[in-house]
């Protein structure tokens, strides 16, 4: 029988590498939104005698058009991304890990898990963030093994690349995914090397050790199989929201979490950090553990805060962040958020704005939305 893994506190803690705004013009993708600023003036650092700050009224997201122009504004300019800039610093961490604040519960290791053959997987349903603007489909690694178990909690189906049917999967039956002699191997069936899990409408897809939303891609690697999470940013977020801080934390900090978190999967998703997947949902980047983490306040502070990012000079800022002002001092060498921190000036009365301001001085609130010819 599946048993969901007990919640523990993890945080990113990663070494800072490449600049610390990503240009807008950097994009080498189609990107099907726009970057507006919200806000007349730079976020301030919080003082004793600040007066809470306040975004101006944020446009509306516009449904997202089927093909949208390579095309972005920012103050009112467009900007064409049709010229990529060098691809330095894309994966934040590859190169290192400095420290760790992981508490990692004991028990059975992944592997273990994947090569039990009597899984059960149970998701934990809970009720979805309502659709609020376009869809911006992030590429999550989520599990990487030479067994993977796969379940969908309502039917599913295993899709090619082409997106051909080819063939149907039960509701909670687990299957379980290994190298073949030309492709996936699932449960004797063999597969192509590259398949979709899709569960179908109000379904989750269950791969490794987590339930999520959104569809599943398994890629065949050498002799692994890859798992990585197709996701709507928005839907991603209340997940990483929910491991990187305690889900019953002050409302004003989940909301600075969210900003920061929405901040850092643009920049990935800009500057992918790998080949089939666009970030990892480990510490080196940010955790991520699907309906697991989710909890009814982690997705009020993504919907509060829903588009809203942090902008520097035309770039969406790399917005680091660690558990402590210590760890942010060793990881990032003094840049980025405490989370501590922000949960103590949170109980203090301050705004998430206010909290951003203070740990990301000089950066402005930047909203994004489709581009309007």
């Amino acid at each position: 029988m599946f048993r969901p893994l007990a919640k523990h506190r993890i945080f990113k803690i990663f070494k800072k590498l490449g600049p610390w705004s990503v240009p807008v013009l950097s994009l080498p993708l189609l990107l099907p939104l726009v970057l507006a600023e919200s806000m007349s003036q730079p976020l301030q650092p919080v003082g004793k005698s600040l007066k809470a700050l306040s975004a101006s009224v944020l446009t509306e997201w516009m449904a997202v058009p089927q093909f949208a122009p390579t095309l972005f504004t920012l103050n009112g300019q467009i900007l064409a991304a049709n010229s990529a800039l060098p691809q330095q610093g894309r994966k934040i961490g590859q190169e290192g890990q400095v420290g760790s604040a992981v508490a990692r519960q004991s028990g059975q290791s992944q592997k273990q898990m994947n090569a039990q053959r009597s899984v059960q997987p149970t998701p934990v349903v809970r009720q979805a963030v309502a659709p609020v603007g376009p869809t911006l489909e992030l590429q999550v690694k989520v599990a990487e093994g030479a067994v993977l178990p796969v379940s969908t909690s309502t039917k599913g189906i295993v899709v090619d690349d082409s997106g051909r049917v080819l063939r149907g999967m039960q509701a909670m039956q687990p299957v379980y995914a290994q190298p073949g002699s030309q492709g996936i191997n699932l449960n004797s069936w063999d597969a192509p090397t590259s398949i979709w899990i899709e569960a179908s409408e109000g379904g989750f897809v269950f791969v490794g050790e987590h339930w999520y939303r959104g569809r599943v891609r398994l890629v065949l690697i050498q002799d692994s199989i890859v798992a990585v999470n197709h996701v709507d940013l928005e839907d991603y977020l209340p997940s990483v929201v929910g491991s990187e801080m305690y889900h019953d934390w002050s409302i004003e900090a989940l909301k600075a979490q969210a900003v920061a978190a929405r901040s850092y999967a643009l920049v990935h998703y800009i500057r992918p950090a790998g080949t089939y997947y666009q970030i990892g949902s480990d510490e080196y980047f940010q955790v991520y553990k699907g309906l697991d983490s989710e909890a009814p306040s982690t997705r009020e502070a993504v919907l509060q805060t829903t588009g809203q990012v942090l902008s520097y000079r035309g770039g969406v800022v790399e917005s680091l962040y660690a558990a402590s002002d210590d760890l942010v001092l060793e990881a990032h060498k003094g840049v980025g958020m405490s989370q501590e921190g922000a949960q103590k000036l949170a109980s203090q009365g301050y705004s998430y704005l206010q909290i951003l301001g203070n740990y990301y001085p000089g950066t402005t609130l930047a909203q994004l939305k489709p581009y309007q010819p």
